[in-house]
């Protein structure tokens, strides 16, 4: 098998990360990393999401297998594959911290009205 690479989340992650203060307030809720830089005040967590699809990572379908498929909406299911990734050489500022939290796999299904064709995407959060 071969492993995934984790360069373009680390590299999402410390681009928005660069332009805050040290971590600031978890809320729970986390904040798209797509939405640009984001305010944070020092001495607290800053918990953010990072959409990314497989291909950023060179993958398939096949190559992540979560141990689980939850049904998360309408033709929507997640499963947990934070196993196939990690957080390696990355090199924060001192004061600094930063974690993988979490990565989910999403696959959803959808069918062309027109022609009765299905078909089923997968991203990465």
């Amino acid at each position: 098998m071969n492993r995934p690479r984790v360069a373009p989340i680390a590299l999402l992650l410390l681009a928005l990360l660069a332009a805050c203060a040290p971590a600031a307030g978890s809320s729970g809720r986390p904040i798209d990393a797509s939405a640009g830089p984001a305010p944070a005040a020092r001495g607290a967590d800053l918990l953010v999401r990072v959409d990314l699809s497989l291909a950023d990572f060179g993958l398939t379908e096949r190559d992540l297998t979560p141990s689980l498929w939850v049904p998360s909406g309408f033709a929507s299911e997640v499963g947990d594959v934070s196993a196939y990734f990690g957080l390696h050489d990355v090199t924060l500022p001192p004061g600094w911290s930063i974690d993988l939290s979490q990565v989910k796999a999403e696959r959803r299904s959808s069918t062309r009205a027109s022609t009765g064709a299905s078909s089923v995407s997968y991203s990465l959060w």
